[in-house]
C-alpha cells in the first residue's frame, strides 16, 4: 500500500519516509505512522518496541498499545479508535470492537475493508444517511421557525419587548421571520413543481425521464473529483521535473560532488530514454475536465430535453465512446505517472541528504530548497482507486441508454437515412409541436431552476442574518438572564388564559404552566391528585445533546441506521448533529408540593419543553418514586438567541 517512497525533512535535519494512507487512521494522524529510511517504525506510546513499516495493519498485534493495527481490529479495543472516512457524510470514530465483525458500522464499509471475508450485513449507504439526515433537520429547522416565530407573536401579544430594548436584533428577528415565511412557500412551490415536472416527463418526453434517473450529475461530481487527483499528480510531476532540470542545467559539474553528479546522471539518462514517453499537462487537463463536466451537466441534458442535436448519429456514438476513453484512461495513467514520481523522488532524497555542504554550490542548494518544498506540498498525494465501482456501473448504464437513444433523437445531420426534403418536414413539424406545447404549458424547467437559483439565494440571506442576530446576542452580556426573565412573564402571562390538557396511558393531566399541575385517572371515578406547583424554571444546557439525541430516536424511529451513525465512539459520546440541539432553549419548569404519595413522599415533576408552534404533552413517566418526568412541545422552548 506504499504510496510514494519519498523523504520527508522533519525537525533535526533528520529524514524520514512518506508512507500511503494508512486504513483507520485520519488524515491529520497519518503522519504518525510514517517509517524512517530503512522503513522502521516504533509503536506510538512504546517507541523500544521498533516494527517495520509492513507490520502496519497486517492482521497481527505486534505493539502493547496495538497502535500497529488501527484498521484491522487485530488488538481489540487497546488500539486506537477506528477513523470512518465516509465520504458523502460525516466522518467519525468507532470502537475496534465493531471493525472486521462482518456488520459495516461505517456507512463507507471501510471498518470491514480488511476483512477475511465479505460482510453479512451492509445497511445504508453515506449518500442514503446524508439524505435521511437532511430530511430530519429540514423538519427539525422547519419546527423552529414556526415555534419561534409564534414565540415572537405571543411577545408582541402581551406586550413583553426584549429587555435590552435592541432595536437591531428586533430588524433582524422581523428579517428572519419573513424571509423564513418567503422560503417555506417557495419550497412547497418547488416540491409540487418537480412533482408536476416528472410527471409530465413520463408522458410528454420519457426520453428525458429516463436520462434523469441515471445520475449524470452525480458522475459529472465524480469525474470532477477524481480529475482533481489526476491534475495534482501532473502538478507534481511537473514540479518536481522543474526542479531536476533547473539542477541538471545550473549545477557546476566541476566541483566533482560524486552524490550529485550521479543522480543528475540518471536523471538526464531517465529524460532522454523514459521521460519523453510520460504525457503530463495538468492545464490541459484542467480544461478536459471541465469539458467532461460541460458534456454530462449541459450537452447530454440539452441533447435529450430538446429532442434533437445538429450533429450526425455517429458524433453522439463517437463522443460518448470519447469521453469514456478520455476518463478511464486518464485514471488508469495515474499509477504510471506516480511511479516515475516516485524514481524522480528518489534521486532528489539522495541529492539532498547526500551532498556536499562544503562545496556551496547554489543551484545545488536552490535544488534541495525547492525539494523540501515540494515534499511538503505532495507528500499526502494518493494513487489508490480514483474511480468507484459505482461510478464505473452508472457510467456502463449511461453510455448504454445514450447508445440505445441515437435513433429516437432526430438529428440535423441524418440524411444519411432520411431524404433531405422529408428530413426537414419532419423537423419543422417537431419544432411546431415543441412550440405550442411550450405556448400552452409553461416551461417547467425553467421555472425549477430559476425557482432553485432563487431558493439558494435566500439560504444565503437568512444564514447571514441568522450570523448577525447571533453575533449581537454574543456581544451582549446576560441575554439568557433576560430571556428567560421575559419567559417567565409570558408563563405567567398565559396560565391566565389557558390550561394545556392531554391523555397519556391511563390518566390525563392538566397543566397551568404558571401554577399547578393535576393528573386526573381515565375512570369514572376521575380520582384527581395534584402533583405540583410551579417553583422554578431554568434553561438546562449542560445535557442537551443527549437529550435532543433520544428526542430525535423518538420522534423518527424508522431510521434504524442513522442514529448510531450520529455517534461518535470517542471516551466521551460525541454527537453529529453540529448545533440542531440549540434550536430549543433548554427550559425546565420544576413543580413540587404536590398530594404525598401513599406511603412516599410528596409529588412533584419535572416539565422539559422542546421547541414546536403548538403546545402538546407528548410524555410522563415516574423518574423515581412519585416523582415524574414530563416532556412538553410549545413555542416557549424555542431559542431567539
Amino acid at each position: 500500500m506504499v504510496l510514494i517512497q519519498v523523504l520527508v525533512p522533519v525537525l533535526g535535519g533528520s529524514v524520514v519516509a512518506a508512507r500511503s494512507f494508512v486504513h483507520g487512521v485520519e488524515p491529520l494522524k497519518q503522519e504518525l505512522y510514517v517509517g524512517d529510511l530503512n522503513d522502521k517504525w516504533s509503536c506510538l506510546n512504546d517507541s523500544s518496541v521498533v516494527l517495520n513499516v509492513s507490520q502496519i495493519n497486517d492482521g497481527v498485534c505486534d505493539c502493547p498499545d496495538g497502535s500497529d493495527e488501527p484498521g484491522t481490529g487485530a488488538c481489540g479495543t487497546r488500539a486506537p479508535l477506528f477513523y470512518c472516512r465516509n465520504e458523502g457524510f460525516i466522518p467519525r470514530y468507532i470502537s475496534q470492537s465493531k471493525v472486521n465483525d462482518g456488520v459495516c458500522d461505517c456507512c463507507d464499509c471501510s471498518d470491514e475493508l480488511l476483512a477475511p471475508a465479505e460482510p453479512f450485513y451492509r445497511g445504508s449507504q453515506c449518500s442514503e444517511l446524508q439524505e435521511a439526515f437532511e430530511k430530519i433537520k429540514k423538519m427539525e429547522l422547519k419546527k423552529h421557525d414556526e415555534g419561534s416565530r409564534e414565540l415572537r407573536r405571543l411577545y408582541k401579544k402581551f406586550n413583553l419587548k426584549d429587555g435590552n430594548g435592541d432595536v437591531d436584533k428586533v430588524v433582524l428577528a422581523e428579517g428572519i421571520e419573513r424571509i423564513s415565511d418567503q422560503l417555506m412557500n417557495r419550497e412547497l412551490t418547488l416540491s409540487t413543481l418537480k412533482t408536476k415536472y416528472v410527471e409530465q416527463l413520463k408522458t410528454g418526453n420519457p426520453l428525458l425521464y429516463k436520462f434523469k434517473q441515471l445520475d449524470a450529475e452525480d458522475i459529472a461530481s465524480e469525474i470532477a473529483r477524481s480529475f482533481e487527483r489526476v491534475i495534482e499528480a501532473s502538478r507534481a510531476y511537473e514540479s518536481l521535473v522543474k526542479i531536476l532540470d533547473s539542477l541538471s542545467d545550473n549545477y557546476s559539474r566541476s566541483l566533482n560532488d560524486r552524490v550529485v553528479n550521479d543522480n543528475v546522471r540518471k536523471y538526464d539518462f531517465m529524460k532522454s530514454q523514459i521521460l519523453r514517453k510520460i504525457s503530463c499537462d495538468s492545464k490541459v487537463e484542467e480544461e478536459q475536465r471541465d469539458q467532461l463536466v460541460e458534456y454530462f451537466l449541459q450537452e447530454l441534458p440539452q441533447m435529450f430535453s430538446e429532442g434533437k442535436i445538429d450533429k450526425p448519429s455517429k458524433y453522439i456514438i463517437g463522443k460518448i465512446t470519447f469521453v469514456e476513453s478520455m476518463v478511464f484512461g486518464k485514471v488508469d495513467y495515474v499509477p504510471v505517472v506516480i511511479s516515475k514520481i516516485t524514481q524522480l523522488s528518489e534521486l532528489m532524497s539522495e541529492v539532498a541528504n547526500g551532498y556536499n555542504v562544503n562545496y556551496q554550490d547554489s543551484a545545488v542548494k536552490e535544488a534541495v530548497e525547492s525539494y523540501k518544498h515540494w515534499l511538503l506540498q505532495y507528500q499526502t498525494l494518493d494513487h489508490g482507486a480514483l474511480l468507484p465501482e459505482e461510478f464505473i456501473e452508472k457510467f456502463k448504464l449511461l453510455k448504454e441508454f445514450v447508445l440505445a437513444s441515437v435513433d429516437e433523437i432526430l438529428t440535423l445531420n441524418s440524411s444519411e437515412q432520411i431524404d433531405s426534403t422529408l428530413q426537414g418536414v419532419l423537423q419543422h413539424i417537431n419544432f411546431l409541436t415543441r412550440k405550442v406545447a411550450a405556448y400552452f404549458r409553461p416551461d417547467l424547467a425553467s421555472q425549477i431552476a430559476a425557482l432553485e437559483s432563487t431558493i439558494e439565494q435566500l439560504k444565503r440571506q437568512l444564514d447571514t442574518k441568522r450570523d448577525q442576530y447571533r453575533t449581537l446576542n454574543n456581544e451582549q452580556r446576560g441575554d439568557d438572564v433576560r430571556e428567560l426573565e421575559r419567559l417567565k412573564q409570558l408563563i405567567f402571562a398565559l396560565s391566565q388564559q389557558q390550561v394545556l390538557t392531554g391523555a397519556i396511558d391511563n390518566y390525563l393531566y392538566e397543566i397551568n404552566l404558571g401554577g399547578t399541575i393535576y393528573q386526573i385517572e381515565n375512570a369514572p371515578t376521575q380520582n384527581q391528585v395534584k402533583i405540583g406547583n410551579l417553583q422554578d424554571l431554568h434553561l438546562q444546557n449542560n445535557d442537551s445533546q443527549q437529550s435532543f439525541f433520544n428526542y430525535l430516536k423518538s420522534t423518527y424511529p424508522d431510521q434504524d441506521d442513522l442514529f448510531p451513525a450520529l455517534v461518535s465512539d470517542t471516551a466521551s459520546e460525541q454527537y453529529l448533529f453540529d448545533n440542531l440541539h440549540k434550536t430549543s432553549n433548554g427550559l425546565v419548569l420544576d413543580y413540587s408540593g404536590g398530594d404525598r404519595c401513599w406511603n412516599g413522599p410528596q409529588r412533584s415533576a419535572q416539565l422539559k419543553v422542546r421547541c414546536a408552534k403548538n403546545f402538546q404533552i407528548t410524555k410522563v413517566y415516574e423518574t423515581t418514586k412519585c416523582n415524574y418526568g414530563i416532556e412538553l412541545t410549545g413555542p416557549i422552548g424555542c431559542n431567539l438567541l
